[in-house]
């Protein structure tokens, strides 16, 4: 399958309305109707995946700049310190429920994989060539499901200690974390 990646202000707001993730009122209306408009307004960045065979939408992601607070003890003073982490926030991540637990075609990779794998080479970019990146952040569905699969990234759960700000629009999710690897410098 050839699967071509968009920019929300590359695609035709036809192409969009079909897509259907389960998530009606809050993923599937936000691809169709809010997505451009949260570009033009410096919101978040929306990427959204087309099976070029079919023109079919299978999924999208969306960034955006966020930062949290660290608290912890400093190992070489033990005094408390505040940091504020830079990261960028996956702020939506919808696969159709047409390819949703469904593998790409000939391989073992699921379409949620690779569109998260998509995810977090756009953000390696963006922290190696453009702006610093420590971490990236997510509010989750509350679901076993959606959890286990962010953790098979490498997301862990904040700790409710760490005042998390959240927004009405993620009321109820688990917001979740992934400290990113120091770049590598090649001499």
């Amino acid at each position: 399958m050839d699967i071509k990646k968009y920019f929300i202000f590359d695609i035709a707001p036809d192409a969009l309305q079909n897509f259907d993730c389960g998530e009606e009122w809050s993923m599937s209306y936000f691809l169709r109707y809010d997505a451009l408009e949260a570009y033009r307004q410096g919101q978040a960045m929306t990427n959204v995946f087309v099976d070029c065979a079919t023109g079919l939408v299978l999924g999208y992601y969306s960034l955006k700049s966020n930062s949290f607070l660290h608290k912890y003890v400093h190992p070489y003073s033990g005094c408390a310190v505040s940091d504020t982490v830079p990261c960028v926030e996956i702020a939506r991540f919808a696969l159709d429920k047409q390819f949703q637990r469904q593998k790409l075609p000939g391989s073992d990779i699921k379409y949620s994989e690779y569109l998260m794998s998509e995810a977090l080479q756009d953000i390696n970019d963006l922290r190696e060539y453009l702006v610093g990146v420590k971490a990236v952040m997510l509010f989750s569905l509350n679901k076993p499901k959606q959890i286990h699969f962010y953790h098979k990234f490498g997301f862990k759960e904040f700790a409710p200690s760490d005042g998390i700000h959240q927004s009405t629009e993620v009321e109820g999710c688990l917001p979740m974390y992934l400290l990113l690897p120091p770049i590598e410098i090649a001499h």
